[in-house]
C-alpha cells in the first residue's frame, strides 16, 4: 500500500524517488534531514531523517536503489 515502498505515493503525495540516480536522491534525503525540502509531509520527513548520519543517508540511498 501506500508509503511501504517509494515506488508508491506517501500518503497521497507522489515521490517517486526509487528510480531516481543516487546522486539525485541524496541531496533530497539530505533537504527531508534539513527541513529544506518536502511540502506537506516536510514535518515527518525531518523528524524521521533527522538522526540520520551522512553515511545512513548514503546507504538509505543505495537501499532504495535496490527496492
Amino acid at each position: 500500500g501506500p508509503g511501504k515502498d517509494e515506488k508508491t505515493a506517501a500518503l497521497n503525495n507522489p515521490a517517486p524517488i526509487a528510480g531516481w540516480e543516487s546522486e539525485r536522491r541524496i541531496p533530497v534525503l539530505n533537504g527531508n534531514k534539513d527541513g529544506s525540502y518536502g511540502r506537506k509531509m516536510k514535518a515527518i520527513m525531518q523528524g524521521k531523517s533527522k538522526p540520520l548520519s551522512d553515511q545512513e543517508i548514503e546507504l538509505l540511498s543505495n537501499y532504495i536503489s535496490s527496492l
